[in-house]
């Protein structure tokens, strides 16, 4: 079984993966059922105290997981701690092996997100809020990777935290970097790309908006014939074009949504591509990118920061407009460097099929479930 706290959408990231993992799993012949939050979270719940309600409302799992003969129940989102917790205090012959599957670690976004400036912290129920209801629910969510049989990252850099806080044990965790989809795998694209500089992710303060615009400003004033291309900002298309001076608008391009097909045509392209956030689960877009043979430039998060710098990728500090438009201007000037990095990083992800990543996470559960029974016995 498969729990997840985000909805099944294949346009959306955490969605893609999740489904990505459940189909290749019952491929290989498993039984997977998946619940997403529609299964356990009524719509007249209502989004008022949300994140509370979240980890509430999973509790209508507990015996359907019980009576369901899994022998792996697999938990995407700290949402499900205290049914974790619940689960885990059961003998371990009389409940399924538990992993905490993440698709992104909230503990360290939590620990990565800036503070929200003049927020009105004045009212009776925000102040409640802050000193009643946000500490259980940062100890909820701690619960959902330490009371768990095994911790499954996406990237090297959630295993790392969750190792070094001492929350799990290295010998219980593991990575498998999501799979990268057939029709980026098998874009092709020339040496002779157009003269542009692409950027991709939701409008929101996770991706670095500010420090996004004030690189293309720069980037697009020092080189005057650069096509900028935006994707997937959803419904912000006028905040970008406000942001950005009139003088550079003809030749930006904003893309709210984009087929997978379109995608592909827009990166293979693009010479560079520019993925400033301040935290990623893991960042597909990137790898997505190095497929259609574009020089990436990311900051040390999710796939980001396992990127070889200076090989197959550029890592820049986070919020660090200068050294991003540098990089930038350099990978477009130095034609030679910026061909030898789009080689080396079509190379890094040029086997990361889905299959064969779907392969490796079947092993590891294998491993440890096997592991489980024995210690059982």
């Amino acid at each position: 079984m498969s729990v997840t706290n985000c909805d099944l959408d294949p346009a959306l990231g955490s969605g893609k993966t999740v489904l990505a993992w459940s189909t290749g799993l019952r491929n290989l012949g498993h039984e997977v059922t998946v619940e997403s939050p529609e299964r356990f979270y009524p719509r007249w719940y209502g989004e008022k105290a949300k994140r509370l309600k979240m980890r509430l409302a999973p509790q209508r799992l507990y015996q359907r997981i019980l009576e369901g003969g899994y022998d792996v129940v697999e938990f995407y989102g700290a949402e499900f701690g205290p049914l974790i917790r619940r689960l885990a205090r059961r003998p371990r012959a009389r409940r399924p092996l538990l992993v905490a599957h993440t698709n992104g670690l909230e503990l360290l976004a939590d620990e990565m997100s800036l503070p929200d400036a003049g927020q009105d912290n004045g009212g009776l129920a925000r102040r409640l809020g802050a000193t009643l209801i946000e500490p259980w629910i940062r100890r909820a969510n701690l619960h959902a990777f330490s009371c768990v049989d095994g911790f499954a990252a996406i990237c090297q850099a959630d295993m790392d935290y969750v190792v070094r806080q001492k929350i799990q044990p290295a010998s219980r965790c593991t990575v498998v970097e999501p799979g990268v989809d057939e029709v980026f795998l098998r874009a092709s694209w020339s040496q002779k790309k157009r003269h542009r500089l692409v950027c991709m992710g939701s409008w929101t303060p996770r991706k670095d908006p500010a420090t996004l615009i004030a690189v293309a400003k720069a980037v697009l004033d020092t080189n005057p014939d650069l096509e900028f291309h935006m994707l997937g900002v959803g419904g912000a298309r006028n905040e970008v074009l406000k942001a950005l001076p009139t003088s550079v608008h003809s030749r930006v391009t904003i893309h709210p949504r984009l087929s997978e097909e379109k995608l592909v045509e827009v990166l293979s392209e693009a010479k560079v591509f520019l993925f400033p956030s301040l935290y990623e689960g893991y960042g597909m877009a990137t790898t997505e990118a190095m497929a259609c043979g574009c020089a990436v430039v990311v900051t040390p998060t999710g796939f980001g920061a396992s990127v070889n710098r200076g090989v197959d990728g550029v890592v820049c500090n986070f919020g660090d407009v200068a050294m991003m438009s540098t990089e930038i201007n350099r990978l477009l000037e130095a034609e030679r460097l910026r061909e030898a990095m789009a080689s080396a990083a079509r190379k890094r992800v040029e086997d990361q099929t889905w299959e064969r990543q779907v392969k490796c996470l079947e092993g590891v559960y294998q491993e440890w479930l096997a592991d489980a029974r024995k210690a059982a016995n």
